[in-house]
């Protein structure tokens, strides 16, 4: 947990304002944590409920706005953020509300959030092809999970030549591809409502993808095994994302 920092002021009386922050601050340090991790732990299956009813909520909400396939398809990765950040709103509703907080119109504030959210989301990708935007998303998830993926075809070690990571493995990223196993990928689309065929055709066409006649799969290494991949070659793809251009993760 981290105090917050402040750097643009508190007002007219800047002073006084930063004083009284940063002592309220100082004075309840970490007081909340022992409380929501006891909240946790003892209300798991109310938490789930909670969270089911947040994805309802935003993908009724979402879906005011969804009128045509592509809209659908942003609505429904919003859904997937928005109902998170819904359900932990409300869990720390619930524990101010037994500390003697006032109620707050959580439903109506996050429809704001999300129509502006959505409606600047659909703007900005309106120039957008379908296969850039599915590339970008493709992108972000692999940075977003490169623990799950092997170096080169094998897990990395600490010092001590254990696996950094052992649990579920997504695939393999080389100099010169992005290797990841097809169910792994298409689940993580399919999740997400991404047309994959019509992803991998694209991927095709551009030549963003290696694979064997008659597929679109291709085969590499891991751990000394052959296993079927889709193979995103990274020459290509990383024109998309240049902060990780050239970096072996």
């Amino acid at each position: 947990m981290r105090l917050i920092e402040t750097t643009r002021g508190l007002g007219v009386s800047d002073l006084k304002a930063v004083t009284r922050f940063e002592t309220g601050v100082k004075n309840n340090y970490g007081l909340i944590a022992p409380i929501l991790i006891e909240y946790l732990i003892h209300n798991q299956e109310e938490i789930k409920d909670i969270h089911k009813d947040s994805q309802n909520i935003i993908e009724s909400i979402s879906g005011k706005y969804a009128m045509d396939q592509k809209m659908a398809g942003i609505a429904g990765r919003l859904s997937h953020t928005f109902a998170a950040i819904l359900t932990a709103g409300k869990v720390f509703e619930k524990i101010y509300a037994e500390a003697g907080a006032k109620d707050t119109k959580t439903k109506e504030e996050i429809e704001t959030i999300v129509k502006a959210y959505f409606q600047k989301s659909v703007s900005s990708k309106e120039n957008e092809s379908y296969m850039d935007r599915g590339l970008a998303h493709i992108l972000s998830w692999i940075e977003a999970n490169k623990i799950r993926f092997l170096t080169n075809g094998y897990r990395d070690r600490d010092m001590n030549g254990r696996p950094t990571y052992i649990g579920t493995i997504y695939g393999s990223i080389t100099d010169d591809y992005y290797h990841i196993l097809p169910s792994i990928l298409r689940e993580e689309l399919e999740k997400n409502k991404w047309d994959i065929r019509r992803l991998l055709d694209d991927f095709k066409n551009a030549n963003y993808l290696k694979y064997e006649e008659g597929t679109y799969q291709n085969r590499a290494s891991a751990e000394s095994t052959q296993v079927r991949v889709y193979s995103l070659i990274r020459e290509f793809m990383d024109i998309k994302a240049p902060a990780t251009k050239g970096k072996v993760m």
